[in-house]
């Protein structure tokens, strides 16, 4: 069918408009069944493009019209859905609580192909708390299923995180293979988004081997391969190795720079653990402060500062010129932080170091 066709070769504007295309000849025909189906389908392509609240509003309609068709199996794609745009959306109790629900009632109702699903929301919730030997487990399950499917070209998106969730568990012998299987994808359907996750996961894996240098040419080729591809999330995730890889060189500007743009990203998208992880990154990156040991002449200059005179009248009382004070208070405020809180930081500086003195 078009609408998947373009779904799974990242034509995600084509295959929004077929989606939703095919909803309203659906609910021509009163056909409500599949008009849920096809609103969880959508609802997922709105999460992989980061348009959050229209994929939780989705995902919503097409629960509520499964519900009403009372049709077990649609309740079960849509609540599968519905994990999924919780899970991107960084709202991880939620999308716990919609997996345990389908897995409840895969009980009474069983379904392998609902449970893969199921057991990807579940990763997905895993990975996104750090917990990564959970993550790597409920992704198996997925490889699992696709492989006694013969399934090679698998529409669910969970294989960068796998190889990543266990590239963060140390088994790098894993690791290769499942990143070899992404590339070998990526030369075979050269997809926009298997061309990026797996240069991403190449150069994850060098940097965990020690190899920097070849590492941040993986990144960068995969941050190119992004220009194809509109998935601002997957983007932003591919910036933040890009950092990590960039600080392990010791270029802490650099490092700094690919934290704060994925920082951005994560904050516009309004992912909380996202956010969390990336301003953590940027909090390990150390800064380098002048020196704030004034030299006697700064000293003598910024305590008459500090008691509220202007630069003309300290230097009346300094016994020098008004451009010699300016000078000193310039090398001042760049070793005490700034010049915007003026006498209040310098005084606080002077108080703490005649305590010191004792």
């Amino acid at each position: 069918m078009p609408a998947f066709w373009a779904r799974d070769f990242d034509d995600f504007d084509t295959a929004i408009r077929r989606f939703e295309e095919l909803v309203r000849i659906c609910r021509e025909r009163g056909d409500e069944a599949s008009s849920s189906g096809l609103l969880a389908n959508l609802a997922v392509i709105h999460s992989l493009t980061g348009h959050l609240q229209q994929a939780r509003e989705v995902a919503a309609e097409a629960l509520e019209l499964a519900h009403q068709t009372e049709q077990e199996v649609w309740i079960e794609v849509a609540l599968c859905a519905q994990g999924q745009v919780w899970a991107r959306a960084g709202e991880l109790e939620l999308a716990r609580a919609a997996a345990d629900d389908v897995n409840r009632r895969l009980k009474v109702h069983p379904d392998e192909t609902v449970a893969a699903i199921a057991a990807m929301v579940l990763g997905l919730v895993a990975f996104g708390r750090g917990d990564y030997a959970e993550a790597a487990l409920q992704f198996a399950v997925n490889d699992a299923f696709d492989e006694s499917h013969n399934i090679r070209e698998p529409p669910n998106r969970y294989h960068a995180d796998e190889a990543e969730a266990v590239i963060s568990l140390g088994d790098l012998d894993r690791a290769e293979k499942l990143v070899s299987r992404l590339e070998e994808r990526a030369r075979a359907l050269p997809r926009p988004w298997v061309r990026a996750v797996s240069a991403r996961c190449r150069g994850l894996l060098h940097s965990a081997r020690g190899d920097q240098e070849v590492a941040l040419v993986s990144m960068q080729e995969a941050l190119k391969r992004h220009q194809a591809l509109a998935m601002p999330f997957e983007r932003a995730r591919t910036l933040m190795a890009l950092g990590q890889v960039h600080r392990r060189r010791n270029e802490r500007r650099a490092a700094r720079a690919a934290f704060e743009e994925s920082l951005a990203v994560f904050e516009r998208l309004g992912v909380s653990p996202w956010v969390e992880r990336a301003r953590a990154e940027i909090a390990r990156i150390p800064v380098r402060r002048a020196s704030a040991d004034l030299t006697p002449s700064e000293e003598k200059i910024a305590r008459l500062v500090a008691t509220g005179l202007t630069n003309r009248e300290v230097a009346d009382r300094a016994f020098v010129s008004a451009k010699t004070v300016e000078a000193n208070l310039s090398r001042v405020y760049g070793k005490l932080g700034g010049a915007r809180a003026r006498a209040q930081n310098v005084g606080k500086h002077l108080i703490r170091r005649d305590v010191r003195r004792g």
